[in-house]
């Protein structure tokens, strides 16, 4: 008897290959959106701590202004690291 022989085989393959691709993609995708999500939670923190420790009482006007600083400083990565997240968003719905 002759063995039977599927002739989209190749097509088959191909398609599993794309979707092992994809689901490869996505999972990258979803990773950097973690990680980025990771950063801003632990940039929150620090923000919240130098907000809180700004005022302390052994505090001087120049520690003060250098905490002030600081302060900008995690604003300005929080944003960058936002507009990071949105286009790693993006990727994923992408992937």
């Amino acid at each position: 008897m002759k063995r039977f022989s599927f002739k989209l085989q190749r097509l088959l393959d191909i398609r599993a290959r794309r979707e092992r691709e994809a689901e490869i993609a996505l999972g990258r995708a979803l990773g950097a959106q973690t990680e980025l999500e990771n950063r801003l939670k632990a940039l929150a923190r620090e923000s919240y701590q130098a907000e809180a420790e700004r005022f302390s009482p052994q505090n001087n006007a120049g520690d003060i202004r250098v905490f002030d600083l600081y302060i900008t400083r995690l604003a300005a990565a929080r944003e960058d690291l936002l507009r990071e997240a949105a286009q790693a968003e993006l990727a994923a719905q992408e992937a």
